[in-house]
């Protein structure tokens, strides 16, 4: 399909802005915040659906599943939470992804906020500049909702002249989805953010540029792509922090594809959501579906999470999480020739500090 520069600047622009937009939203929402979420987060994981809860809550208050999961994953690195505690919290974080969805869809593409953007944006630039500590923080807010809404609305003026073909490039049937669905996983790891592939999927159904089944697909795809921040931001960790990750990896592959096994069913209970709710475009069924989908797959892994964490201590490979394992090689090799044996058989004595002659006071 030919697209001329004007489209794609708009495109471009637009994505640019609401990935701008997400990262004042999710700075400033933390910056309000202050160390209050990360306190609750901890005191909050002692059971598993308060696990699962406090990682929904968290990913929206935050706005950034990805802000979600890597703080579990210092916590865990340091001890203070279990790997059942951590993988639970990062089911959690999976579902607090579908509030971005419903925020676009609902006050982007239905209330269509575009013309109180400038603004919105206008007031929080100005607290942003002049202002400290919590109002500088709202000003955070502010100007990321108003660039959200501003990218929205340049996403929607490009798409108005863009005509997609998906039949030609993916073809129909069964297998047709699965290529949406891996477009959909190009499209998180490009823009290094779900919410923006979804932004995106949801202005192009709005503009009548693919189908409703295909931006399923496609919202499935953008889920399963979250899982290659996760590897990327473990490269280097612990043993339990490699293990949350690994955890979070499958997780996301286990649902999403029997997302895709179940899409047609998935997609009508959505679409009848959607029906209840007055939506002809099909822009709030598809923000149900990425719901629907998500907490079906919480859902499933929830009895089982014991066992699913003993099979990725299993396939993850021995190690030791103690506080000596997390020290430097040559520490390492120091500490194990103090506690091995001579050949005469007895331990070794470490060495004690030579005494000094008391001073008189």
């Amino acid at each position: 399909m030919p697209v001329d520069a004007a489209v794609v600047v708009k495109l471009l622009g637009g994505i640019g802005l609401f990935l701008l937009g997400i990262h004042h939203l999710t700075e400033g929402l933390k910056g309000l915040s202050g160390d209050s979420l990360r306190q609750a987060l901890q005191r909050l994981v002692s059971g598993r659906f308060s696990a699962v809860a406090s990682g929904l809550l968290l990913t929206v208050a935050t706005q950034s599943s990805t802000a979600t999961i890597l703080t579990v994953l210092g916590f865990a690195g340091a001890g203070l939470v279990t790997l059942t505690q951590a993988i639970a919290v990062n089911m959690g974080a999976t579902l607090g992804t579908t509030s971005t969805p419903w925020m676009v869809a609902i006050l982007g593409l239905r209330v269509q906020i575009a013309t109180a953007a400038l603004p919105i944006l206008g007031v929080g630039a100005f607290l942003w500049l002049i202002a400290r500590g919590k109002m500088r923080s709202l000003g955070a807010v502010l100007a990321g909702f108003g660039l959200i809404f501003i990218g929205i609305d340049y996403l929607q003026s490009g798409m108005a002249d863009v005509s997609w073909n998906l039949e030609a490039l993916a073809g129909m049937g069964f297998g047709a989805m699965w290529i949406l669905a891996g477009i959909g996983i190009i499209m998180t790891i490009v823009m290094q953010s779900s919410s923006a592939a979804a932004a995106t999927t949801l202005v192009a159904l709005d503009a009548g540029s693919l189908t409703f089944e295909q931006g399923c697909a496609m919202i499935v795809g953008q889920s399963i792509g979250t899982a290659a921040t996760t590897a990327l931001a473990v490269i280097g960790g612990g043993l339990i922090v490699r293990r949350a990750a690994l955890a979070h990896i499958a997780f996301s592959l286990i649902v999403g594809v029997l997302a895709m096994l179940l899409l047609k069913p998935l997609a009508g209970a959505a679409d009848w959501v959607g029906s209840r709710l007055g939506d002809p475009q099909g822009v709030l069924a598809l923000a149900a579906f990425s719901t629907i989908f998500k907490l079906a797959g919480v859902l499933v892994f929830y009895p089982w999470l014991d066992p699913f964490t003993r099979f990725i201590v299993r396939i993850s490979g021995e190690g030791s999480t103690s506080a000596v394992a997390r020290l430097e090689p040559t520490l390492l090799r120091r500490e194990g020739r103090l506690r091995s044996k001579p050949p005469g058989g007895r331990p070794w004595k470490l060495p004690t500090a030579p005494s000094m002659p008391a001073v008189a006071a």
